[in-house]
């Protein structure tokens, strides 16, 4: 099956059809995982990095080796400023594939309209697709299907959010947010999910606890992403997820978060340490997901 875009953005772009296919892609590599070491014999992959990096650098890197193919990349602080369009056109006269990790969505945006190969957001400021695959696939592993599953977005409207939304309801998954006031999803980013969806997949709520009602899964990520810094912490009162909220979802909840994370803040000290965390197996999960989505764009 091939993808009907060759670019992955935000994570809109893939229909039920195309997530499904991923999702059963990821659990092949992953239970067969060096059955693939030629598939992308001679294939390169840019890794461009605008901000710090651990999961994304080091999963994109084996997902890449494991399937045959090489990395190159650059950092931000290793390189000139240029043009996004001019960059890419220089990539793409090296690489097969281009994977950037960058702030503005802009930079993406016009690196896209001069792309001839594929394009991957590792993150942006509004979009982060391939933690949003990641995390489709643990909540699979953990309850063998999708559909029906209710989850919940507690604390800051982020990319991680907005990648959510646009991807998880296509799969019957309810999702529920629950975010300080004015640190919501944002509305142009949210209409296209509900439009895409219906309005009954994504529910807000103004009460945390509310939020968590009969879910399958709570999800947390920082308040002060990655060039947010100035934050009003303030604003973020109630809005800890630890033991005491995760006993309103349902009992055998699971508590999801991205990483990195600040004990103590967006999550109690102890919280991801519990059986009910499932952190580690979402992290892990990164380079399953994006094998697939290399081996999807690349083979």
């Amino acid at each position: 099956m091939k993808l009907q875009s060759k670019h992955l953005l935000t994570g809109g772009e893939l229909d039920n059809k195309e997530l499904i296919y991923l999702l059963e892609l990821a659990n092949e590599l992953k239970t067969n995982r060096y059955s693939y070491s030629t598939v992308l014999h001679q294939k390169h992959l840019a890794l461009m990095f605008d901000k710090h990096s651990l999961r994304t650098r080091i999963s994109f890197t084996l997902a890449m080796r494991e399937l045959g193919g090489d990395i190159v990349e650059s950092q931000n602080n290793n390189r000139k400023q240029e043009e996004p369009e001019d960059q890419m056109r220089v990539l793409q006269g090296y690489c097969d594939a281009v994977m950037i990790r960058t702030h503005a969505d802009e930079t993406i945006n016009r690196m896209q309209t001069v792309a001839s190969v594929p394009l991957i957001n590792g993150l942006s400021n509004f979009y982060h697709p391939c933690q949003a695959l990641a995390d489709l696939m643990t909540l699979q592993e953990k309850f063998h299907q999708l559909k029906g599953l209710k989850i919940a977005f507690v604390g800051d409207g982020n990319n991680v959010l907005h990648s959510l939304l646009l991807m998880a309801p296509k799969l019957g998954v309810e999702v529920h947010y629950s975010c300080p006031v004015n640190y919501g999803p944002d509305p142009e980013i949210l209409q296209e999910a509900h439009k895409n969806v219906g309005r009954g997949s994504i529910t807000s709520f103004n009460n945390p606890m509310s939020a968590v009602k009969n879910c399958h899964a709570v999800y947390t990520d920082v308040w002060t992403s990655m060039g947010f810094e100035e934050r009003n912490i303030e604003s973020f009162e109630g809005f800890q997820v630890d033991e005491v909220l995760m006993a309103h979802a349902e009992p055998e909840a699971l508590f999801m978060h991205c990483m990195p994370m600040n004990r103590g803040q967006e999550v109690s000290l102890t919280l991801p340490d519990q059986p009910c965390s499932v952190i580690f197996q979402q992290s892990e999960n990164r380079l399953h997901v994006q094998k697939a989505l290399l081996y999807q764009l690349l083979y």
